[in-house]
């Protein structure tokens, strides 16, 4: 269908029917073509409109989109500089049917759609004074056939209104790929994709007044070469170098009126360089800066904005508003005669209502247990060698702190009043010196095992001289909820009221057998030092209240990259940026990682450390069961041997979960002869079956970092319907 094109480079092409006419549209290195298919003989027609004032700046098109909306088509083209629109006609005989059926009501029609009709009717009777005048006076004839030939062109052939530029807040205008979401609904927000050269990808709702380029992407995997989107709003992307990619997110979208009230979620300043900013209170930004919202409207439905900055006005909170708070670092405080200025050592996450902020300097870090104080032990016996006492308390409270571990005893031990230090080991003491070790039972019992006389001292005889001093907790169970403590057992002098703002974290079970024999080597293993992958998963895996790690390196820039750990508590707690444990882990991974090495052959000069994303996901299954067994009984069987193995401790982050593995365990219980799978779907979700779950490793989205997910099984009542057949 080249008919006569030389050298002349395809890039793109689009098909459009209207009323049984087929056309084809061709984005190439010299511009936008048009071919009306249902004639054999018919020609590409050129939709640059160079001839005009408003022709097509760059004609190397790259991509091109068609989208109809209020009955009109409008094309789009994707070029190097950027994304350009036309207003495009296809046929005047429809020009016609519409100009004909607007005459026969034009008393009722609105004064600008009477513009509009005017403005047709000077344009038909051009086009007839032209053909009639090459008839006029003496007969010319081939002047009429020119004149004749010229107006049929100019009314059946395919025209534009002129091109204009659509590159408002388009920070990457070199554009590869184009698409278009929705495709069938025009009463839809219509929303514009562009994939560009270095990764980025940009999305625009092109019908709506003043709207602009949102960047949902940044520097994915090279230039993004082609985008399809299905009707369920799953984005696909095609890249350079041989990749296609799959997004993270649905698209769906609401409209924000005048007047709408919404939650805050986030706030953060875009800078004009596309980096995102925390953002105090106020409403400050840069020069060029827009403001990124994340809202929440009062049916829950979460999205996120782009404005410049006073377009979303700030609202007084309500009685019904949730209260929060943080903990906050004092940087600097000037006083002065009429007011104090305090200075925080980073933003504050969150944005307040001014007039119900109270600032409470009156705060002190405690930590959850009773203190046993000078508990008698036993006697010590300078005959014996390695004595052991037990603590008559268990369990043993550890505290967070600045230590390889994250954690510390409150243990003290002394003999004869006097205090001996604790070591991680006997066997490591080349002297008797006066110190001990510590061993926990399987029973949750704590064992305090002194030296031999040669690698550590004995302790000396006498009647019932060694005592301790400990803390003793019920760890998880001990973490309570904010605004829920009003006593203290012994207040100091003055104090007549307390409360805990924020709500008790970071607490941990004691260490299982298990557990301590997977967690013991991780700090040998590293070395106290991370020149690794491997390294950051043993050294923050050597955290005493860390359940899982796994660390990713992510590309964030062509230049740029990080190592990303995800994180999970024991027993999958989260471990929030707010809390102790968070900012131990950061400052001692920052303190012994080398920023400068590169990691597999790229960059790896940041570091990020998030809380694992946890999904939850429940069945629905028909079982056939022998005869010979009670039903109740085998249905318990079941249910316990799938908790089991989808729980916390036997999952990996970024596994997937199958039905085929389901099937599996649901069939190796004794007295199940079938089963039938009927749903098996992520918690919150339409109930459906799905051959798989999928979990997502770590991944850069352009803007921030996701975190792993792992995929559990839905702990609550009824996550499991099991019906008998």
């Amino acid at each position: 269908l080249s008919r006569g094109w030389i050298n002349r480079e395809v890039r793109a092409l689009k098909i459009y029917t209207q009323k049984g006419k087929c056309y084809l549209f061709a984005g190439t290195s010299d511009g936008v073509f048009c071919l009306k298919l249902n004639q054999s003989n018919d020609s590409w027609i050129s939709l640059n409109n160079h001839d005009s004032n408003n022709g097509l700046p760059d004609q190397d098109v790259r991509a091109l989109e068609l989208k109809k909306q209020d009955n009109r088509l409008y094309i789009f083209v994707g070029t190097k500089s950027g994304v350009f629109r036309s207003l495009l006609t296809l046929e005047s005989e429809e020009q016609a049917e519409d100009l004909s059926s607007k005459l026969k009501s034009v008393e009722d029609l609105p004064k600008s759609t009477l513009e509009e009709v005017e403005k047709l009717l000077a344009e038909y009777i051009v086009l007839v004074e032209l053909a009639a005048g090459a008839f006029s006076g003496e007969l010319n004839l081939a002047l009429a056939s020119q004149t004749y030939q010229q107006t049929l062109d100019s009314t059946t052939k395919p025209k534009i209104s002129g091109w204009e530029h659509e590159n408002r807040a388009l920070t990457n205008n070199d554009v590869y790929s184009l698409a278009v979401y929705p495709q069938d609904q025009e009463d839809a927000t219509t929303w514009l994709f562009a994939g560009t050269k270095g990764g980025n990808i940009y999305r625009r709702a092109i019908f709506l007044e003043d709207s602009q380029w949102i960047q949902m992407r940044q520097a994915l995997a090279n230039d993004v070469r082609a985008i399809a989107i299905s009707k369920q709003g799953q984005v696909f992307i095609g890249t350079h170098n041989h990749c296609i990619l799959k997004g993270t997110e649905s698209i769906e979208s609401t409209a924000i009126l005048p007047g709408d009230s919404l939650s805050i979620q986030q706030r953060q300043e875009l800078t004009e360089d596309n980096t995102l900013k925390a953002m105090p209170s106020e409403q400050v930004v840069m020069p060029g800066s827009l403001v990124r919202w994340n809202l929440i409207d009062q049916l829950g439905f979460k999205g996120e904005i782009t404005t410049q900055p006073g377009e979303i006005l700030l609202e007084a909170a309500t009685e019904a508003d949730k209260i929060i708070s943080e903990v906050a670092s004092l940087k600097d405080v000037i006083q002065g005669q009429q007011r104090t200025v305090i200075k925080l050592v980073e933003p504050l996450l969150n944005t307040y209502d001014r007039t119900t902020v109270t600032i409470n300097a009156n705060v002190a870090l405690v930590t959850h247990g009773e203190t046993v104080a000078d508990e008698a032990l036993g006697s010590g016996d300078g005959t014996k060698m390695n004595q052991e006492f037990i603590l008559k308390n268990p369990p043993l409270t550890y505290v967070s702190a600045d230590t390889a571990t994250g954690s510390e005893s409150t243990l003290s031990v002394r003999v004869d009043g006097l205090l001996w230090e604790e070591v991680t080991s006997l066997y490591e003491l080349t002297s008797p010196e006066q110190r001990y070790m510590t061993r926990i039972d399987d029973d949750g019992k704590t064992r305090v095992i002194f030296g031999d006389g040669y690698k550590g001292a004995r302790p000396t005889t006498g009647e019932e001289n060694i005592t301790a001093t400990y803390r003793t907790g019920i760890g998880p169970d001990g973490e309570v909820a904010a605004n829920t403590i009003s006593l203290v057992q012994s207040a100091p002098l003055g104090v007549v009221e307390v409360t805990n703002p924020q709500a008790a974290a970071g607490a941990a079970p004691p260490e299982t057998r298990d557990e301590a024999r997977q967690n013991a080597p991780l700090k040998t293993r590293s070395l106290d030092r991370i020149i690794s992958l491997q390294d950051y998963e043993y050294f923050i895996g050597g955290f005493s209240s860390i359940g899982k790690v796994i660390a990713t390196q992510l590309q964030t820039t062509a230049n740029y990259g990080m190592v990303q750990a995800t994180v999970a508590g024991r027993n999958g707690a989260p471990v929030e940026p707010d809390s102790n444990l968070y900012a131990q882990i950061k400052q001692a991974v920052e303190d012994v990682r080398d920023p400068t090495l590169s990691l597999g052959g790229g960059p790896a000069s940041q570091f990020s450390l998030d809380s694992y994303q946890r999904l939850l996901f429940n069945i629905k299954a028909n079982l056939w069961i022998n005869w010979q067994y009670v039903a109740d009984t085998v249905i318990s069987d079941v249910k316990k041997v799938l908790k089991e193995a989808f729980a916390f401790d036997k999952r990996a982050f970024a596994q997937n979960v199958t039905a085929a593995e389901i099937l599996q365990l649901i069939q190796s219980i004794q007295g199940v002869d079938g089963v039938d799978l009927d749903a098996l779907y992520l918690d919150g979700y339409d109930q459906k079956f799905n051959q798989f779950l999928e979990a997502k490793a770590a991944s850069w989205n352009g803007l921030e970092v996701e975190p792993a997910q792992l995929l559990l099984l839905n702990p609550v009542s009824g996550s499991m319907e099991l019906e008998v057949r």
